[in-house]
């Protein structure tokens, strides 16, 4: 992949290609091989693209990987071929698309081995190669169920406010552990495997933790001070650090999308925060007024838009 040019020792001897005409050329394609006579060439044809960098589009990618799997199943790659009476190559190749279709679109924590485990929940063993991704897709992961967790409670007529607390401690903790897990990020990982989709994970986390300043803060002296908005900005200035000292495109997207939205957010004065009424209780959750976030960024979408 392009993306990793600089950290083979020969090709970074010469000059890159544009990745960005690499990227369209393979997409277009794609998308033309799959309209005109799809084939198991053009299963392996959409996970490299999808596995590639650099991306820009989680919708794109989600269709071509749903085109993979109908694709599969059309062609019966999800059956076992071994009994079948066809050469072992091709059964070899049959095997083989199907576990890397499997490999994008779903995996089970209580099944992987006890190496592979260790790797996900506690995140050792992260020099090996993939570690990394394997470990920041098991964190998103968590995340995604914590949040459900908070928005199921939110939504319970009789739930209370011990156990909105809780959820949404929870749900920030799993969010504390990315921003943790990317600043510890060394040069090396950097430049090991990852998967293009662990780019929306970071910005799913700081739009979770932006939402979490809004819902909770209740500080007098200013939104600024919320541990959550400043989580963000940190989260944020370590994505720039590795995009800058590294080239690390994977934090392109964040960037261009929360950037702008966490600098405003951090000037914000207090008068222009809705306060907080009399008699509410320090675990009450409150919706900020959504005015005042569109008087603040009209669209969260603008800054990406205008640098696609």
């Amino acid at each position: 992949m392009l993306s990793l040019w600089r950290y083979d020792s020969k090709l970074s001897q010469t000059r890159c290609p544009d990745s960005r005409f690499i990227w369209n050329l393979a997409s277009d394609t794609v998308y033309s091989e799959l309209h005109l006579s799809p084939g198991i060439p053009t299963i392996t044809a959409i996970l490299l693209n999808i596995g590639g960098r650099p991306t820009t589009s989680m919708v794109g990618n989600g269709v071509q990987l749903g085109s993979a799997v109908s694709l599969c199943h059309s062609m019966g790659l999800n059956r076992n071929p071994l009994p079948w009476d066809i050469p072992e190559g091709e059964k070899s190749l049959r095997i083989n698309v199907w576990w890397s279709v499997l490999i994008h679109d779903r995996w089970w924590v209580e099944n992987v081995p006890i190496e592979v485990r260790k790797i996900l929940t506690r995140g050792i063993n992260l020099h090996i190669p993939g570690a990394s991704n394997l470990r920041l897709s098991f964190l998103s992961v968590r995340l995604l169920l914590r949040r459900i967790e908070l928005d199921r409670a939110r939504q319970e007529t009789n739930a209370d406010n011990e156990m909105l607390s809780n959820s949404l401690i929870e749900a920030r903790r799993s969010a504390e552990e990315i921003v943790t897990f990317v600043q510890e990020l060394e040069e090396s990982q950097l430049g090991d495997f990852w998967l293009p989709e662990v780019a929306f994970t970071f910005s799913s986390t700081v739009t979770f933790l932006i939402r979490c300043a809004l819902e909770t803060e209740q500080n007098p002296g200013g939104f600024a001070q919320s541990p959550s908005l400043q989580m963000a900005n940190d989260f944020l200035s370590s994505l720039k650090s590795h995009q800058e000292k590294y080239g690390w495109d994977l934090a392109d997207i964040c960037l261009a999308q929360h950037s702008e939205i966490v600098e405003k957010l951090l000037t914000v004065l207090p008068s222009d925060i809705p306060l907080i009424g009399p008699g509410l209780e320090s675990r009450q959750f409150l919706m900020t007024d959504m005015a005042f976030m569109d008087d603040i960024f009209p669209s969260i979408w603008d800054t990406l838009q205008s640098s696609m």
